[in-house]
């Protein structure tokens, strides 16, 4: 059971990634293991903190994360390429509880804006296919 993270910004919930008030009531996923709407809603949103956190940023598992420092930011832009970056999403996606097939994965490179887009096409482990909303991720500079 995790707590609902803020992917819409409304009236109640101004600021995205903060935790989801409803009526005043924090929002949890993942309370209801045979509601497929319900898991695939918590699925989403561990992937989505996966795939925001630097790797090695956790203190009690410095595996868990993706690893920006090491193939996206760097002094003249991205380090790697689009096919590898794909290939680490797919496995830091692959490597998320409750993800049973990752279907399709697509990594956009804007360098003028200094921006990484992902998206992704995952099975849950219910069976529930999602498609994961554009992730929008800078890319700063390391110096």
């Amino acid at each position: 059971m995790d707590l609902k993270i803020v992917t819409a910004v409304d009236a109640e919930n101004p600021t995205l990634g903060d935790l989801e008030l409803r009526a005043g009531q924090l929002q949890w996923v993942g309370t209801d293991d045979t509601d497929a709407a319900d898991h695939a809603d918590m699925v989403a949103q561990r992937i989505r903190q996966r795939l925001l956190l630097v790797r090695g940023e956790w203190y009690l598992d410095q595996r868990v994360g993706f690893p920006w420092r090491e193939y996206v930011w760097g002094k003249a832009g991205v380090i790697a390429g689009p096919e590898k970056i794909r290939g680490l999403v797919r496995q830091t996606i692959m490597a998320t509880p409750g993800v049973r097939e990752v279907l399709s994965v697509a990594a956009e490179i804007d360098r003028a804006a200094r921006r990484l887009y992902i998206s992704a096409t995952i099975t849950t482990d219910l069976g529930v296919t999602v498609t994961m909303m554009a992730l929008d991720a800078p890319m700063i500079v390391r110096v």
